[in-house]
């Protein structure tokens, strides 16, 4: 930098002369000599120069030191003294003001020359180190991350605002403490402190990561969860000057994973408590959840399907062709669109067995409507066919015994017209009774034909619209009963007891049908229950309605449980009913009902008596509808309570089994959920 514009402060008028005359040389410029500490000061401030010679010992006022001092701080130029000689504390106060170089008079044209570019050069560099100092610390001060950095020995030298909010402490406070001071954590589970990662940093001299479930405690003790790392501060040579510490707060993160968990559990747990089963894969078409009505369906068990292909969990073909079907993931995947499950579809189990399902898929889209995956929502309808069967049966049965009716009605009538001739006083009674009778016979048998057409679709509908002709079978039954009785020998009499006590026992078969259908479909309001006090309201109807019977009810624990409290109360009906019903016939009749708690979260209730029992190789019949292991003659019934039994205890999610021996009694168990029984 020849091109230097120097000030000469020197009280020696004939050297400042030489000096200036040796720097123009040189090819310095030099604008100004002055004389004294107060000229320098004056003068550095007008021409502002790249650098001052300062003599040590100066006439006045102040001397070199004093003014250096003052130039350095007000003006950041750099200062060469020139002494010939100085006592020790001057030279010491010299030393303080930092200055650029010395030089001692008399000295070299070449010693000057390399002294001043030396200093020149020195305080080029350090002007720009502070440049790039300022350029980083506004920087760090701007991002949004707490950030701390520290010397090799693990003190304070820098905190930007975010790290000072974070702490509570500010920088002037902070610098040169020891990070472990300033920098406090825990982890939030064990509440054990957390080796600081500074520390392991300067020992390892790596990149440390902090651990998860970490929290700062902040100067005032607040607890801020937070994360992310420390890395070593190296120089251009590689040595270790330091090291740098970023983290944040992760509070609000931590909320919204919290919602997206809570979130995801609560979905789970929709998916798991519904009746159907589901299955939901990714955009591979990998499976991703399997509920427990498809882990029953399919035979995987959710560990081992999750993460496969769904085509080897959900394998289906065409029942009569056995052909595998359409692969509804991909065409859903495809088209973006729900796609039903064709006719004639059946599930191959992992075990290799074909099970009649139907239903449907759909896609999984997120807020953008981007598909996601795919939701398979189906279940088996074995037990619907069987019942559509058991309908169809019921229903030709019905038209045969209509048919048989009314050809017995139409020869009652010929018969009645024959005796007109000898009942001439009842002539116009009984036309006009056979008139009735022939109108009613139409309009009934009108609508039971409507009927039965619509009885071929659902158990509801065809147990509902059979009321109305078992109706008319029993009332004109009993009409002609009453008003021709004394023209009936004993065959026919008894031949109408047989035709109303089976229209009575038809409708008590369709009630049941009936109740059968509704607990497959009544909506349910969940809620806590409180069992004792349901058990107890069930025990009074009970013991009115049966105050012919005798019978002893021991009552144990029955914890609240969690479900819809109307179709509970119907189970424990039925139960009881059951129970009362097998033991009239036992001398010392006893009924239990009790409960015990599982390690699944669930109750399991039972009730048990000491009646007739039953024989275990036909327990697969128990719960059947229509299946009865005693008969009509023993035991009045049905065969449908313990089908509605197990078709409600289903639909909260729960299990129904029994146990017995013959002639020894039976226990009927059945579980319902804890969830909600705290509230």
């Amino acid at each position: 930098m020849s091109d230097a514009k120097i000030l000469i402060v020197e009280d020696e008028g004939i050297e400042a002369l030489d000096i200036q005359h040796r720097l123009i040389n040189l090819g310095y410029r030099v604008p100004a000599i002055v004389f004294s500490g107060e000229e320098a000061i004056k003068k550095t401030e007008e021409m502002q120069p790249d650098l001052v010679l300062m003599d040590i010992m100066l006439r006045g006022g102040i001397d070199g030191v004093t003014a250096a001092e003052q130039i350095r701080a007000r003006f950041d130029i750099p200062i060469v003294y020139l002494t010939a000689y100085a006592d020790e504390d001057t030279l010491q106060r010299a030393k303080i003001t930092a200055p650029y170089g010395y030089l001692v008079k008399p000295f070299k044209e070449r010693e000057l020359h390399i002294t001043i570019d030396v200093a020149l050069y020195k305080h080029k560099m350090e002007k720009r180190l502070k440049e790039s100092e300022k350029w980083l610390a506004t920087t760090l001060r701007s991002i949004g991350d707490a950030v701390i950095a520290t010397d090799k020995e693990g003190q304070v030298t820098f905190m930007n605002p975010v790290a000072e909010d974070l702490t509570g402490w500010k920088l002037e406070e902070a610098t040169s403490k020891k990070l472990t001071e300033i920098f406090r954590i825990i982890n939030r589970d064990t509440r054990r402190v957390v080796e600081n990662p500074v520390s392991k940093v300067l020992s390892e001299g790596v990149t440390v990561g902090l651990a998860n479930h970490t929290v700062l405690i902040a100067r005032n003790g607040a607890e801020i969860p937070i994360d992310d790392s420390a890395a070593p501060i190296r120089d251009d040579r590689g040595n270790m000057m330091g090291v740098i510490l970023v983290f944040r707060d992760i509070t609000e993160r931590e909320k919204a994973e919290k919602a997206l968990n809570d979130q995801r559990e609560w979905l789970r747990v929709t998916l798991t408590s519904i009746g159907d089963a589901v299955i939901t894969t990714d955009t591979a078409g990998m499976v991703t959840f399997v509920n427990p009505v498809a882990v029953a369906l399919t035979g995987w068990q959710s560990a081992e399907a999750e993460g496969r292909p769904v085509k080897d969990v959900f394998r289906i073909v065409n029942e009569q062709t056995s052909q595998p079907a359409e692969d509804v993931v991909q065409r859903v995947l495809r088209e973006g669109s729900i796609v039903n499950l064709a006719n004639n579809t059946a599930l191959i189990t992992r075990q290799g067995r074909m099970t009649p399902i139907e239903d449907s898929a759909a896609p999984i889209k997120d807020t953008d409507g981007a598909v996601r995956g795919v939701v398979l929502v189906f279940h088996d309808v074995t037990e619907k066919r069987r019942a559509q069967a058991a309908l169809r049966k019921a229903h030709d049965e019905l038209e045969g015994r209509v048919e048989e009716r009314t050809r017995e009605l139409r020869e009652s009538n010929a018969a009645l017209e024959a005796e007109i001739f000898d009942r001439k006083k009842a002539e116009e009674a009984l036309r006009r009774a056979h008139d009735e009778l022939e109108q009613r016979v139409r309009e009934r048998t009108s609508e039971l034909e409507e009927a039965n057409k619509e009885l071929e679709g659902f158990a509801y509908s065809v147990s509902h619209d059979l009321r109305a002709p078992l109706r008319a079978i029993d009332g004109f039954s009993d009409i002609i009963q009453k008003d021709s009785a004394n023209s009936f020998d004993e065959e026919t009499r008894r031949m109408f007891d047989v035709i109303r006590a089976n229209a009575k026992k038809m409708g008590r078969l369709i009630d049941d049908l009936l109740a059968f259908s509704r607990a497959g479909r009544a909506a349910m309001n969940l809620s806590t229950i409180d069992m004792r006090g349901l058990v107890q309201e069930v025990l009074e109807q009970e013991e009115a309605a049966n105050r012919e019977y005798s019978f002893h009810v021991q009552l144990g624990e029955l914890p609240p449980a969690y479900g819809d409290r109307a179709l509970v109360r119907q189970v424990l009906a039925n139960l009881m009913e059951n129970a009362i019903k097998f033991t009239r016939d036992k001398p010392d009749p006893r009924i239990e009902v009790g409960s015990y708690e599982t390690g699944g979260g669930e109750w399991v209730y039972y009730v048990k008596d000491n009646g007739v029992g039953f024989d275990m190789k036909y327990y697969d019949k128990l719960f059947g509808v229509f299946q009865r292991l005693v008969t009509d003659r023993q035991f009045e019934g049905t065969g449908v309570g313990l089908a509605i039994v197990h078709r409600l205890v289903s639909r909260h999610g729960g299990r129904v089994w029994a146990e017995g021996k013959l002639r020894e009694g039976a226990t009927f168990y059945f579980t319902l959920p804890r969830r909600g029984a705290n509230s």
